[in-house]
């Protein structure tokens, strides 16, 4: 298993992967959701907030194998709301606690 800091990813393109060794694709990666998700998160790229972009978890889950987020922290509630945070990880078969 991986362990990961705090993510928060504003858009899609702002992360890119390269170089991971090929063993770490085969690895359950867990990682802190540091802030709520949110769409349309380029409108709100200049707030005192921090946030993660919906498109840019649901794709840094496809790229690794994602299982779990830890929501406790002190922006989750900055921007969105938690019920929508637990349905959008729950429709991505991600765990949460």
């Amino acid at each position: 298993m991986i362990f990961v800091g705090d993510i928060a990813i504003p858009y899609k393109e702002s992360i890119k992967l390269k170089n991971l060794p090929p063993s770490f694709n085969s690895k359950q990666w867990f990682a802190n959701l540091e802030g709520a998700l949110i769409d349309n998160s380029l409108e709100n790229i200049n707030e005192r907030a921090v946030f993660n972009d919906k498109n840019a978890i649901k794709h840094l889950c496809s790229q690794l194998n994602f299982t779990s987020f830890a929501l406790a922290n002190n922006h989750i509630f900055d921007t969105g709301s938690f019920e929508e945070i637990v349905s959008f990880l729950v429709k991505l078969n991600v765990r949460h606690c």
